[in-house]
């Protein structure tokens, strides 16, 4: 098993007892009001007192320059990959919504589907779309939707209905 204990300038310089970032954010919160270039003078000076500062701050530029300029440029992606992984993330994003149960979901008069009837299904298709026609037309007027179907089947209806 091997250890990797980071290669970023970032993650090396968090080794160091001292911590140029929490200097540069004191020095931030301290003089809220000073421009850039007085902070960067300021932070010069405080790192230029401090040898242990001094090192830190080279450490975090030398590893991330030196790893900059050794290793491989990342490759940028053509467009049929930048494609490819849109319609991944849309995939992903209907995949999570098809797991929502179509049983539990709301209606504006505060019910369940599941505890829904015939009539009120009929009521809502027109708002919500053509598969609760198609629900409703599978019930009687005053039977619930659970007291007919289980999710399974609701899913199937809904799905007939999508795929049109």
């Amino acid at each position: 098993m091997e250890l990797n204990l980071g290669q970023t300038g970032a993650k090396r310089q968090a080794w160091h007892s001292v911590s140029p970032r929490d200097a540069l954010k004191l020095l931030i919160e301290t003089h809220p009001n000073w421009q850039r270039d007085r902070m960067l003078r300021e932070f010069r000076s405080l790192v230029g007192k401090d040898e242990k500062m001094t090192a830190a701050v080279i450490d975090y530029f030398f590893t991330n320059f030196y790893n900059y300029l050794t290793e491989p440029p990342e490759k940028p992606r053509d467009h049929e990959e930048n494609v490819a992984i849109a319609i991944r993330a849309i995939e992903n994003a209907i995949a999570r919504q098809a797991n929502i149960k179509l049983l539990e979901l709301v209606f504006p008069n505060g019910k369940r589907l599941s505890e829904c009837t015939g009539e009120q299904c009929r009521a809502y298709s027109s708002k919500f779309g053509g598969w609760l026609l198609k629900l409703s037309k599978l019930l009687k007027p005053k039977q619930t939707v659970g007291e007919k179907f289980g999710e399974e089947a609701l899913r199937g209806i809904y799905d007939s209905v999508k795929a049109i």
